[in-house]
């Protein structure tokens, strides 16, 4: 069976340097939508532009923490003046801190996961 083509489609993947986020942006790549790579870890995200390209795909790595709001306003402009849509959002960004019952959990970590 033939997967679906995702040709001329922009594919924005959040939390892409690793897990989850890396094999569906890279899928997605393969595939060929263009896909536009958010992480943390540049390394990572490296990593995932010399897979997809590859393939034959192509990428927009964009290092950022998105816990800076601003940050993704700039990524929405940024996107909307390039290519004025976005076709598809993976939202795995996302991080896991101390596996415990939640009177256990720092304050502060809390507010890191749900940030």
């Amino acid at each position: 069976m033939t997967s679906p083509t995702l040709a001329g489609k922009i594919v924005l993947v959040t939390g892409a340097s690793r897990g989850i986020g890396y094999q569906a942006a890279l899928e997605a790549g393969r595939r060929g939508a263009h896909v536009i790579a958010v992480a943390r870890t540049v390394g990572g995200l490296e990593e995932l532009d010399d897979e997809i390209q590859a393939a034959g795909g192509s990428t927009t790595l964009v290092p950022a923490d998105l816990r800076e709001f601003d940050s993704i306003d700039r990524l929405g402009r940024a996107i909307f003046e390039r290519w004025g849509k976005l076709d598809a959002l993976v939202g795995n960004a996302g991080m896991l801190n101390t596996v415990s019952p939640l009177a256990h959990v720092d304050p502060k970590e809390f507010d890191q996961v749900f940030a």
